[in-house]
């Protein structure tokens, strides 16, 4: 009996030594195994590299080109609206019937007669219609020798034999063709009109012509500047 008392201590004490060296020897394996994967988990992680931006020049942008405005000169002659007294020195009764005066000079170039004029239409001069009037109108002679434009703007038109006056500014402008031949204008429109004489005298500048209407009635023309 008192044998077997000690051997079963014997026995539970091995028992009890292995169960201790078996438990800490599996925590042991068990923490070099979470050191290990602790270890792969750092190893597989991607190693932070510092960015370093790479600054791109900035363009610097070109200054605009600065459009300048073109300048425009001054309409050689005159835009006054014409009245009965700037014809009626000269031309009625004159230069009307009588022509280009004498020891005048002669305008020949197409850029001496270019730009505004007063100007005066004298239909059927001698009224052989019954329609006798005056038409008051600014001209305009642009362009070049082979584009080259008569415009004409009315403002009124007086019939003589009635002195009935009709108000003609709100009508639209009526523009000729028209080309530049050796001292004279022809033009084509609305009827077709030839201005045979240009002159200055006195430091102003005159011309006469004729108008060829489209009811054929002959008319007469007057032009005067400034």
């Amino acid at each position: 009996m008192f044998i077997l008392i000690p051997l079963a201590v014997v026995l539970l004490a091995g028992i009890s030594g292995a169960m201790w060296f078996f438990v800490y020897d599996k925590e042991d394996e068990l923490k070099a195994e979470i050191a290990e994967a602790e270890l792969a988990d750092d190893a597989q992680q991607p190693v932070a590299t510092e960015q370093v931006a790479v600054s791109e020049a900035t363009p610097v942008a070109e200054p605009e080109p600065v459009v300048e405005e073109p300048v425009l000169e001054p309409m050689k002659g005159t835009e006054q609206s014409p009245t009965d007294a700037d014809f009626s020195s000269w031309y009625i009764g004159k230069a009307q019937t009588k022509g280009m005066p004498r020891g005048v000079v002669t305008l020949t170039t197409l850029d001496d007669v270019q730009g505004g004029w007063k100007a005066l239409f004298f239909q059927d001069p001698k009224n052989k219609y019954g329609v006798k009037a005056y038409t008051l109108a600014n001209i305009i002679i642009a362009g070049s020798a082979s584009e080259l434009t008569f415009t004409i703007k009315r403002h009124n038109t007086r019939f003589l034999t009635t002195n009935e006056c009709i108000d003609e500014e709100k009508e639209l402008d009526d523009v000729f063709s028209a080309r530049w031949d050796n001292g004279k204008l022809n033009a084509s429109g609305a009827g077709s009109l030839t201005i045979t004489s240009f002159w200055e005298q006195d430091g102003k500048q005159y011309a006469i012509g004729t108008f060829d209407s489209p009811d054929g009635i002959p008319v007469s023309l007057g032009m005067v500047r400034p």
